[in-house]
Parts: C-alpha cells; structure tokens; sequence
C-alpha cells in the first residue's frame, strides 16, 4: 500500500513479494505520475520487495530498480523506463532472413519479429517474410496473437523458418456465455472475458471503472463532475436500444443488475457479449451489448480469511484554466468595443487592478459600493476591486476515500460457501460543501451436491448506499457550475465584515440545504442443477430482486451578507430553485422484481472433431414499480 502526502510525491510504500507491475500500479494510483515503458523489453513481471518511508519519488524508483537492467527518467509527470545498453565490446552484426508459418505451413502476415533486449524490431509481409540486421550472436523472438511466443538463436545461419504453434492454453479457457460456457476455441461470436485478478490490480472501488481500457469497444464514459459515488457509463455499441438508452444489458450471476451495484472484491469474471450473435439469445435489450457477471464461489478446503483495504485520494484531473482580474477585464473591453459599445474598464481601473494583484495592501475593495445591495452593485458592472478563481475557491486538492473488503470462504466436498462485506466511503471535492457518499455491500453464496445427480445453489446479494450533497431539488446544482465561470473575477470574494458574498455561491451551499438519496437493493437466488447423465444439466432458479430509493431535499433560501453587515433574504431565486419560504421535496421508488428459469443444454462430440450443444429453455419475469413524489 502506498500513500501519496503532497504534490511532491513523497511515499511511504510497503510492498512484499509483489511484481514491479503492481507497484507500478500503486505508485501511479498515489501520485500524478504516469509510466511509459515497451513491456517486451522492460520485465515488470519481475518481484520486488519495497520499503520506503516518506521518501522522494526518485529513491523510491531506485530501490523499486535496483539490481535490474531499468533505468528510469523522471520528465515532468511522466516517468520513462528504458533497458540499460549491455556492457562490453560492441557486437558485430548479420542480416537475417526467415519465413514465419503456421503449424499447417501456411503463412503468418503481420508476426512480430524483434531482436530481444532491444528495440529493434520489424513485422513478416503478405507471404510472411522478414528481413533484419541483429547482433551476431544475438537471438530473434517472434510473437503473434494466438500463438506461442517463440525464441530463435541466429549464432549458427542466416535463414530461418519459424513454425508458431497456437497457444492452446488460451484456447482451451472457457468462456461464460448466454445460459452456459464455451471454449474459446469454439466461438463463432465476439466475446471478451475479464478475470478477477486483473481486476484487483487496479485500485479502483467502482466495478463499471474497473473495465476502463481492458475490453476493445467498450467505452467507459466518467462525467460525472467528480461527484461522491459517481460511477459513469457503459457505451458498447452506439445509441438507442429497448430502454432507450445505449448502455449493455448487465446480468450479475444471472440477474439483471447495475454494474456499479457490485462490489469488484467479489467479481470472479466479467464477460462482454459484442455482435449479435452472442447476444441473440437476450433478445431486444440486448441491442447494445451484454456483461455477464460471474462473483466468486466458495472452493473446497479449510476456511480462508481475505482482508483487502485501499485508501487515497481524489483530485481534480482538469481544471479550467480561468483569466485573472486584469486579463478579464482587458478583455472584455476589447469585447464591448468589438460590440460598438462603451468600455466598461477605464484605464484607471485597469491600473488599480494590476497594483491589486501585486499587492493588495491599502487598497479598499469596496470603494465604489453603493447601497447595501452587495450583488446588484458588482454582478454585471465594472465595479469593485479583487482577484479571485472560483474554481480554486470552491475546489480542494484532494478529497479523502477507503475501501475495506473481507471475505471468508471454504467447505468440504460436499458443500462450499462464501461470504463477504465491503464498505467504502467517499468525501466530496468542494470546500464549503457537506458532500459525501457511502455504499455497503453484503454477498453470500452456498452450493451444495445433494446427491451425485442433485446440485443445490443459493446466492444472496445485498447493497446499501447513501449519498449527501448540499444543492437540494432544483437548479441550484446547474447554477452553481454556471456562476464558477460566468461571475467577474475583479470583485473580492470577501466583504467588508469578512463574510463571503453571494457572488461566490458559499451563502448557497451553507444555508442548509441538501440532498440525500438512500439506496436498497436485494437479489435472492436459489436453485438446483440436474445432471441425469454426462453432458446433460437441468437449470431450475427462482430469483427475487426488490430496489428502494429514498429521496429527501430540503431547499432554504439563504441569508445574504449585507454592506453594512446585516444578513437578509433576497428572495426568490427560480434560476436556482430557490424560494424565500423554501422547500422540502421527498420522493420514494419501490421495485419488485421475479424470475423464474428452467432451462437445459446437451453437449457431445462425434468422431472427436465435431462439436454439438443443444439448448432450450422457459423464462418468466414479473416486475412491480412504485413511485411517489410530493413538495411542501
């Protein structure tokens, strides 16, 4: 675990027997740096054990490298991996030829050729030939997709032919597809398959997140505006589909389910359905894709104890890089004389502006202020003294989370269970805001053989979730982002009493209104499987699912700040849904959801090369929706 304590990047990492690309992946997770580096030729499969305390960036690189052929270079965020040159006398160097084929003598186009330990590299033409000039005692290693990777001394000739063999250890790893499993080799449709472990190397508490660049096509979409709890979108192939969305039909060990409802501790495998032919069998709603989700199980042995906790922090990743007071205010004069109308900003206040900046000592922000009416009198003239970034106001740095996760599991031959519970906590991004989420995650699942013919299976799921945020039901959260860009920075932040502005929005979020929004959901599953004879499965399941959502706001207007250091109400607000009386909005949705699935599949082979799987099925759903909405 490593722990990121400022911009600096100072860290504190303990790390035992774990690859250099997982502390890599921590590292990077901590802190704002990024590494770039060719995996074929830097070995980050290699294992390290790392101990620093509060240490710059560059040590910890050097206790993560030392003893290895990597050297690294720091540039900016960015950190650069490169394979040191091998000492001794240079190499003299030959021209190799070869013809890459296949396991029939067919040609392999496009097979990566590249001389090992170095980036010199070419690729094999349409009749798969390649040319290359290596070190003399140098070795070739020739890869492509599917196949085994092979290595070829070039010590003793000139010509090689390379026979790639398929790597049948990929082909032979089954695949969760609809209602069952397939081989990878049998596969007519597009599928992509995600094991757990990939899963937990990346240190992210979101399942939906977690997939982001590991399957082709699939685009994680984060838009969120850096929201507690915020988990994105799926988009997997275009827009528009029997929910009028684009999102993929998501079923969780067979029921459907949001994806950021599951707790990726407990994910086993993820499989994504692409093209229609994998996806037939769903029908309408799966017009834009399927993930099946597959959550572990419990294994045969005594009972194991897992305990996985993560903490950090969200930042910022872009800003919006705001003018100050002196460039806005030269600015939009150019503005108003491109419009033919009058400059607002008169040179002396251009000038005063500028001494402001530099220094703010004796200069009286509020000289021009008429009346007691903060906002009416700097909202839209050219009144008032100051310089201030609304964004850098209202935004912290960093924004504290944790993640903690423990799971048992075990049983005999008999039967197996697993259990586990998460809970994960996020505070929000803006300073003067009460902003935070919660979700808590409980998963339980028994299987028990019954008889050798007679399996009995039972999967509950619970999910809880609470999330506060400080705009109530209406405009005020729009408006709020609205007035971070479109407020003059050349008004101080701060009257003359010390009390924020209206301008800066702080009255809003301060003036107790709020949103809370609580989530329930259940799943229930039970069910037996019936093998009468090999290859032959009977599939009967019942499945309950109930969802609640509770929903509270409570919007207040605020009390505004006066010249003379009064509060008042300034009334309605509709732009920002706010009353002078306020308001309280409660909203509560209620679903009810069974299915029933009976289903059975028969697989045989004859003649040892030719495949059959036959399936049929009944599938029922019932759905009940509620819901209630009243303002006072």
């Amino acid at each position: 675990m490593a722990f990121a304590s400022d911009q600096a990047a100072k860290l504190t990492l303990n790390a035992s027997n774990q690859s250099i690309s997982s502390v890599l992946a921590l590292i990077e997770s901590q802190t704002d740096f990024n590494f770039f580096y060719n995996s074929q030729l830097v070995d980050v499969n290699k294992t390290v054990t790392v101990k620093t305390s509060n240490e710059d960036i560059n040590d910890v690189l050097h206790k993560v490298f030392k003893g290895t052929n990597v050297s690294y270079q720091v540039v900016d965020k960015d950190i650069i991996l490169t394979v040191k040159n091998a000492p001794g006398v240079s190499q003299q160097r030959k021209k190799i030829t070869g013809t890459v084929v296949d396991a029939t003598g067919e040609p392999v186009i496009g097979a990566n050729v590249v001389e090992k330990g170095t980036t010199n590299g070419s690729i094999t033409d349409l009749d798969g030939n390649f040319t290359l000039d290596v070190a003399d005692k140098g070795i070739l290693q020739v890869s492509y997709i599917g196949y085994n990777t092979q290595d070829i001394s070039v010590a003793k000739g000139t010509h090689f032919t390379v026979k790639l063999l398929e790597d049948t250890q990929n082909l032979d790893e089954v695949v969760i597809v609809g209602y069952g499993v397939q081989k990878k080799v049998n596969l007519t449709g597009s599928v992509s398959s995600v094991k757990g472990e990939e899963l937990s190397l990346r240190p992210v508490t979101n399942a939906t997140q977690s997939l982001q660049g590991l399957v082709p096509g699939l685009t994680v979409n984060n838009n969120q505006s850096g929201r507690p709890g915020a988990s994105g979108s799926l988009s997997l192939r275009g827009q528009g589909n029997l929910a009028n969305n684009a999102s993929p039909y998501v079923l969780v060990d067979g029921v459907e389910m949001n994806l950021s409802d599951v707790n990726p501790n407990d994910i086993e495998n993820i499989s994504v359905l692409k093209d229609a032919a994998a996806c037939a069998i769903y029908g309408a709603r799966a017009a834009y894709g399927v993930i099946l989700v597959t959550t572990k199980r419990g294994e045969e042995g005594k009972m194991r104890v897992n305990y996985q906790g993560t903490i950090g922090w969200n930042s910022p990743t872009v800003m919006p890089k705001m003018a100050d007071a002196y460039e806005f205010a030269t600015y939009f004069n150019e503005a108003c004389k491109n419009a033919g109308v009058n400059q607002q900003y008169s040179d002396e206040k251009l000038s005063l502006l500028q001494q402001y900046m530099k220094d703010p000592t004796g200069i009286d922000p509020w000289a021009e202020m008429k009346g007691n009416d903060l906002v009416a009198a700097f909202e839209n003239t050219a009144n008032g003294v100051g310089n201030v970034d609304y964004f850098k106001l209202h935004y912290k740095d960093a924004a504290f989370k944790q993640n903690h996760n423990l799971s048992l599991s075990g049983g005999g031959k008999s039967a197996q269970y697993y259990v586990s519970s998460g809970i994960y906590t996020e505070d929000g991004i803006l300073r003067f805001a009460d902003m935070d989420y919660k979700r808590y995650n409980f998963n339980a699942s028994m299987s028990s053989q019954m008889t050798k013919w007679l399996k009995m299976n039972v999967n509950t799921k619970f999910m809880h979730s609470d999330e506060n945020t400080p705009f109530g039901d209406g405009g005020l959260s729009e408006g709020f982002y609205h007035s971070l860009a479109r407020f003059r920075p050349t008004v101080s932040p701060v009257d003359p009493h010390g009390n924020y502005t209206e301008l800066t929005m702080i009255p809003y979020l301060q003036s107790g209104t709020y949103t809370n929004t609580k989530r329930y959901n259940m799943a229930l599953t039970g069910g037996f499987e019936v093998q009468p004879i090999k290859n032959w499965r009977i599939i009967l399941d019942y499945t309950f699912r109930m969802s609640n959502m509770q929903y509270d706001a409570l919007n207040v207007a605020p009390m505004i700040p006066g010249m003379d250091g009064t509060t008042m109400y300034k009334g309605t607000r509709g732009e920002l849904g706010v009353a002078t009386n306020g308001r309280f909005t409660r909203a509560e949705a209620a679903t009810n959801y069974q299915t029933i699935n009976l289903y059975t599949n028969y697989l045989f082979t004859l003649n040892e090369k030719h495949n059959f799987a036959f399936m049929g099925g009944y599938q029922e759903e019932n759905s009940d929706y509620r819901y209630l909405k009243n303002n006072v």
